[in-house]
């Protein structure tokens, strides 16, 4: 029923948990029972009443023909949208920059010299773990907007 309708930037799952720890067990029951008999009337298999007819051709079936999209399509999409995202969000630019600009002076501050073999105090340990924290600062670097970001896509992506 419509009553319980998915708010906006919730995932159905989790409104569904939601109401099972809510609703009492006699609610809870009736939705089941409705939501049965109305599964029950329809095969989703066939268009809705509404589409149905609009087919390319006029002796076409209304039998929904489900595909998932191809790789580079789904690649294109997500690459046009991050783009525009980023376009759009100027401030969103500048913090990322600003942000690995600083920690990267800091990393070349901490390790200045680290790496020269004429020193005295130069140690295949120091230069080896001066690598890794570029590596893992990078790695981290480039997947923090991605973690940032995922828990409000998430929901859209759900819907």
């Amino acid at each position: 029923s419509g009553c319980h309708a998915v708010p906006p930037e919730t995932t159905p799952a989790d409104h569904v948990m939601f109401l099972m720890q809510t609703l009492e067990r006699p609610s809870l029951d009736a939705m089941c029972d409705a939501h049965a008999a109305a599964e029950a009337k329809v095969d989703p298999h066939q268009a809705p009443p509404h589409l149905a007819g609009r087919g390319s051709t006029p002796d076409s079936s209304s039998v929904l023909v489900r595909r998932q999209a191809s790789l580079p399509v789904q690649f294109a999409v997500l690459a046009k949208r991050e783009l525009r995202n980023m376009v759009r969000d100027k401030r969103v630019i500048a913090a990322r920059l600003g942000m690995t600009t600083m920690l990267n002076l800091l990393f070349g501050i901490i390790f200045l010299h680290v790496g020269d073999t004429s020193r005295s105090d130069y140690a295949v340990s120091s230069h080896f773990g001066a690598l890794v924290m570029v590596g893992v600062s990078s790695m981290m670097g480039n997947a923090q907007p991605v973690l940032l970001l995922f828990p409000p896509e998430a929901a859209r992506a759900e819907r």
